[in-house]
């Protein structure tokens, strides 16, 4: 199971046992995937008691406070009175001050208002927060934060989520017996057809990307490229996501040519070649994913040792050796893998020890803990998979 059909699972289970105000956090990074969770709650609560009625959309923050707020508490609103499900969009222009502080207000405020939300709304409340907003949604609305059901995590970014899942029977399936079958499989592959336009509404990113890269190339960015393949991956649009990401690479490569070698365009060659190792591992195609990674990993290593250590450079080295060990451990080289996550553990917990804690960071080392406890689970050392969940637990809580 991928994390975002993990991260469904999770939000269908609150949905579908919500009796009185059921508060779901939902912690998002990307549109695209985002839209693709709530088709599927909208659809089971069509089907279940009424649509949801959705908030949110705004274009200035302060409107997050003085519009979603009061709608959420007026209780002479009708659709209030109809105990509709609602789902509030809380996740604009992530990293954003003034956003990010809108977003606290609200929460202060409803955490203020418990009581008066409690008695307004009789089904499922869904927040839409951006993804690295965990202790900041803690902090704002402790009492909320307190009754809430079980959040909804997603991480668009994960190989996991592009095609790779743990099989049954698996010697590497978490919780499963070592045996000697295949450590992981593919899923079910996607057919590199183009994107349905119904798609396409939902990766907005990828349609401007499709609509202005021949007629205006030169208003697209590198990263409005990068942008576009996530989203394309996002909705299994891999015929255009392939597409893009020759021609970001291609960008890239130009780009370093023509204006000589700076830590920024390094950096944007080392992101393209790590987009195309997603999108191959999206298409089944391990070995040129693997190569990408590799490559990804070279440049990373190398802006590292020319151009000085920062967070983050150290944090894109960890993260292409991370997703190094993801297709070592697909191809079964597990001590391979092992020795790739070790090496991006390493690196988190230098990120961790001299840089300060951080949400993302504390997140990162708890998965390399976890991916090092999944290997050692899958070498039949399960002593030393015990601890490297529990200290992947510690972290996460």
């Amino acid at each position: 199971m991928t994390p975002t059909e993990s991260a469904w699972q999770t939000l269908r289970g609150n949905l579908e046992v919500a009796e009185g105000l059921t508060l779901v956090f939902v912690f998002c990074g990307t549109t695209a995937i985002k839209e693709s969770l709530f088709r599927q709650a909208d659809e089971l609560m069509r089907f279940k008691v009424n649509p949801f009625w959705r908030l949110g959309a705004h274009t200035r923050p302060e409107e997050l406070t003085h519009i979603i707020g009061p709608e959420l508490l007026n209780e002479s609103h009708h659709l209030a009175r109809l105990h509709m499900p609602i789902w509030v969009d809380l996740d604009a222009y992530p990293g954003d001050t003034e956003w990010d502080q809108a977003r606290a207000e609200l929460l202060q405020r409803l955490n203020e208002r418990r009581a008066k939300l409690k008695q307004l709304h009789h089904r499922a409340v869904v927040l839409v927060l951006p993804q690295d907003w965990t202790l900041q949604a803690a902090r704002s609305a402790p009492d909320l934060w307190s009754i809430r059901a079980p959040s909804v995590y997603v991480d668009a970014n994960w190989v996991a989520d592009l095609g790779l899942s743990w099989p049954t029977g698996s010697r590497f399936q978490r919780g499963g017996q070592a045996d000697d079958g295949p450590v992981l499989a593919l899923s079910q592959a996607l057919d590199p057809t183009p994107a349905s336009q119904e798609a396409l509404t939902h990766a907005p990113a990828l349609a401007r990307w499709l609509k202005l890269v021949d007629v205006k190339p030169n208003s697209l960015a590198l990263w409005d490229g990068f942008e576009a393949i996530d989203e394309a991956l996002a909705v299994g649009a891999l015929a255009e996501a392939s597409k893009v990401g020759q021609a970001v690479d291609a960008r890239a490569k130009q780009a370093l040519a023509q204006e000589g070698e700076t830590p920024e365009r390094l950096r944007d060659l080392s992101v393209s070649q790590n987009k195309l190792g997603n999108i191959a591992a999206a298409l089944g195609q391990l070995e040129e994913a693997k190569s990408a990674y590799r490559q990804s990993e070279v440049i990373a290593q190398r802006l590292l040792e020319q151009y000085g250590e920062t967070p983050e450079r150290l944090r894109d080295l960890s993260v292409s050796q991370n997703k190094l060990g993801d297709i070592a451990a697909a191809l079964g080289q597990l001590e391979e893998a092992k020795n790739a996550y070790r090496q991006s553990e390493v690196l988190r917990q230098k990120l961790l020890e001299q840089y300060g804690e951080t949400p993302q960071r504390l997140r990162d080392l708890s998965v390399s803990q976890n991916n090092l406890g999944d290997i050692a689970a899958a070498l039949g050392q399960w002593e030393e998979a015990k601890n490297a969940y529990r200290q992947s637990e510690v972290l996460r809580q």
